[in-house]
Parts: structure tokens; sequence; C-alpha cells
């Protein structure tokens, strides 16, 4: 089970170079047309990157056929009401964590009938973070229909639109390992859904 504590021992990733948009969108092509091959969907919920992704994955012609919803769950409201994140979850471990990255993106693909589903937390900054969640922490996760992986990236010292940036590139690369049929490169943790369902439950675990 996860630990108790989100300064936990999950791994931190941190990006050596800052990616653009057109490597991003690269990797959203591959992805659109794997996925549209084995008649496949993916949907999307974004807090810090805010559409961005769901963006890149709509510029590329032939989308509609692998994706039809994306959300921008800014607020926790509309974390709780859209995607079903439980509050106990949101207010135990706060909005930027692991638990509430891997609800986000199983939320995301239950309400929207998908195979495939992502979801992204942090703090782009400038403003917003602690010493315990520093500017520049990212929970990116994925998920099908049998497990989730969550990676924690630290993306210190880069300006918020970097942050969302390299956030959105990961999310889509890691989308497409899985849709390949791979483990996501990169410090990710997996779980599967039978693990990760006591975050949607007020039980320890």
């Amino acid at each position: 089970m996860y630990p108790k504590s989100e300064t936990e021992q999950m791994p931190l990733s941190a990006s050596q170079t800052v990616v653009e948009l057109g490597q991003a969108t690269a990797v959203a092509q591959q992805l659109v047309e794997l996925l549209a091959k084995q008649g496949k969907s993916i949907a999307t919920a974004e807090s810090c990157t805010g559409g961005l992704v769901s963006q890149i994955i709509t510029q590329i012609s032939g989308a509609s056929q692998v994706f039809g919803f994306g959300f921008c769950t800014y607020a926790n409201q509309a974390k709780e009401q859209i995607l079903g994140v439980s509050i106990d979850v949101l207010n135990r471990y706060g909005a930027v964590s692991c638990p509430v990255a891997a609800a986000m993106c199983k939320g995301a693909a239950k309400v929207a009938g998908a195979d495939f589903g992502i979801g992204i937390t942090g703090i782009a900054g400038p403003t917003g973070g602690t010493p315990e969640k520093p500017v520049g922490l990212v929970y990116v996760s994925v998920c099908d229909a049998q497990q989730v992986w969550v990676q924690r990236l630290l993306l210190t010292g880069k300006t918020r639109e970097q942050v969302r940036h390299t956030s959105a590139q990961t999310a889509l690369e890691m989308a497409l390992a899985l849709a390949r049929g791979q483990a996501p490169e990169g410090d990710c943790r997996r779980f599967t859904l039978q693990e990760s369902a006591y975050w949607n439950s007020e039980k320890e675990g």
C-alpha cells in the first residue's frame, strides 16, 4: 500500500533538458496513430497543465478517432465532482500527490469510457510552493484497465511554462509506452487498480 507520508520514499525524476512543444506533438502523433490502429481511446484530466495535453493531442489530424474527453480540473471541487476523486483523499494527501494523480487518470478514463487515462497535478509556480511540496513538484499518471503508473517529477528552477511543457511531454511519453504494452520509462511506480482502490475510500488501506 501507499506510504502514509507524502514525503515518502517515492523516487524523483528531474528533466535534464527543457522540452519543446514540437517534441511533445511528435509523441502525440505516434500515440494517436497507434490508438487508432488499436481501436482504443484515451482521456485526460489536467490540473497544473491546464489542458495543454488535450491541446497537443487535438493538434493531430484524426485525433477525434481516439480522443473525446479532456477535463481541466484545476480546483479540488472539479477533481471531486467531475472525476470522482474522494474528498478524503484530497484532504489527507493534498491535491499535489500520488494518490490524487492516480485517481485523476482513473476518473478521466471511467467518465469518458476510455481505454487509457492521463492525470497531471502539480505546482507550476512561481508561487504556491512549500518546503514539503516545492514549485516544480508534479505527479504524472497514466492508466489502462489493469494498472496505474505514477511518476513524480521535481522540476525546480524551471519557469512556469517549462514545468507545464515538461509535464505534458512526460504524460504523452508514458501513455505511448503503456499503449505499446511497455512499462513507462523513468522512475515510475506501478499500482494495480485493486491496490489503489482504497484511495477512494475512507479506509486507511
